[in-house]
Formats: structure tokens, C-alpha cells, sequence
């Protein structure tokens, strides 16, 4: 059973990770030291809709642990409509509202920061 949640906003904590766009990219998990992660997240943007993919927490195939559309507005990432089909979403899986920092770590990556959940990713 999917569980719906009202809202995530994701703000872009500084200027040098100012995103302009994010249709038709794909944001996949990195460690720190380049090390291979046992079960890495992706975050794939289309035009409207994102899609929050984990192989190893999904209940399905096709790897989808989340779902739902976004709008990047003065900076700020707002995902909603979001479909949460596994507890395995580390960006949260209740119904309350998340508010989730990017941070720029160089190198063409960003960290997401939700609460004590840290998570650095590469554009590709």
C-alpha cells in the first residue's frame, strides 16, 4: 500500500549549488571516499515528476521507493503529490511536512541534510 505526503521542500543552502534546471537529470548517491554504497539511492528529475529509486528497499522491481512532482522556485527544491511505496525512503516515510538542505560538498556534488540523515550526490 502506498502511503501519500503532503510536502518536502528541498532549499539550496548556497549559491555556488544554485541548480537552474533538473529535467532530464539523474542524482546518484556518493560516498565520500568513492567507495561503492552496498545500496545506493537515485533521485531521477523529468520535466515535472521526480521519481526516488533504491533497488535494495523497494518493493518492486523497478526500484521506486518514491514518487511525485517538483517545481524549483528562487532556489528552493518543493517536492509534493509525493507516493512514499517503501519505508525504505530515507527522506522520510510519514505524512509530515520535510524540509531537507542541499549543500554544495565540490566537485559537482550536493548534500541533502533531512534531520540527522545525510546524503551526498553526484549529477550525472
Amino acid at each position: 500500500m502506498a502511503l501519500r505526503h503532503s510536502l518536502l521542500v528541498i532549499v539550496l543552502g548556497t549559491a555556488s549549488c544554485a541548480v537552474q534546471s533538473l529535467g532530464g537529470t539523474e542524482w546518484a548517491e556518493v560516498t565520500e571516499d568513492d567507495g561503492a554504497t552496498e545500496c545506493p539511492d537515485t533521485i531521477r528529475f523529468e520535466s515535472v515528476r521526480y521519481v526516488y529509486l533504491n533497488d535494495c528497499y523497494a518493493p518492486g522491481q523497478d526500484g521506486v521507493v518514491e514518487s511525485g512532482s517538483y517545481e524549483l522556485r528562487r532556489g528552493k527544491l518543493r517536492l509534493y503529490d509525493r507516493t512514499i511505496t517503501s519505508v525504505g525512503s530515507r527522506l522520510g516515510s510519514n505524512a509530515d511536512p520535510l524540509l531537507v538542505t542541499v549543500t554544495s560538498a565540490g566537485n559537482g556534488r550536493h548534500v541533502l541534510v533531512a534531520g540527522s540523515t545525510q546524503i551526498a550526490f553526484e549529477k550525472r
